[in-house]
């Protein structure tokens, strides 16, 4: 979001608004645990100008920059004329905003949310795979973060499943998993792999 002449100090709470009325509106049975909650994240918040060295006095523009969750069903251009359309009315009904000129770019390319029928005959193998390794029943639920599964899935056409160790950080410098999930997983891949083995025989 860029607004020309100066920035208002209220727009970052007209976002945390938007943002709380984007999160009751949307709903997905895989994302129900704590900590699955549909997420903004404030990315950036800059006044620079490019080509200009250095800024002194009051900005004429101030870029901010937010990244938002979608959960598997929202379509790009739905989501796009929904967001659009929330500044548009607080353009026209917020007094704060009246005075600046605001325009909305997407910078970043959309990432498609994707889900995989859990009832899909690959993914009760994959089930079957864990609960007979490792003794205990998986729980199916979606991942809180953005990855390529909708390339599989949508362009491959492939039934898609994120399966890996616990840890944190990620993409940090720091980050970790468990050593025991690794071992798990191999165990898990080798079962998978018997069974494959088994129902092509």
């Amino acid at each position: 979001i860029t607004f020309g002449k100066q920035w208002p100090l209220n727009i970052i709470d007209l976002f945390k608004k938007w943002s709380n009325e984007w999160s009751l509106v949307n709903q997905h049975s895989l994302f129900n645990e704590k900590g699955k909650e549909l997420k903004t994240l404030l990315w950036d918040i800059s006044s620079k100008i490019p080509g200009e060295f250095t800024q002194m006095g009051t900005p004429s523009v101030t870029k901010i920059s937010w990244i938002v969750w979608c959960y598997p069903g929202t379509d790009e251009e739905e989501f796009k004329k929904k967001f659009k359309s929330f500044w548009d009315k607080q353009k026209s009904t917020n007094k704060n905003l009246k005075p600046f000129e605001l325009e909305l770019k997407f910078t970043y390319h959309y990432v498609r949310p994707w889900e995989t029928d859990p009832q899909n005959t690959a993914v009760r193998q994959i089930i079957n795979a864990f609960s007979q390794y490792t003794g205990n029943s998986p729980v199916v639920g979606g991942a809180p973060f953005s990855c390529d599964m909708a390339i599989y899935s949508k362009v491959g056409n492939m039934p898609t499943v994120i399966l890996g160790p616990r840890g944190g950080n990620l993409h940090a410098p720091d980050e970790w998993v468990l050593v025991d999930d690794i071992m798990s997983l191999i165990g898990i891949f080798i079962t998978l792999i018997k069974q494959g083995l088994h129902l092509s025989n």
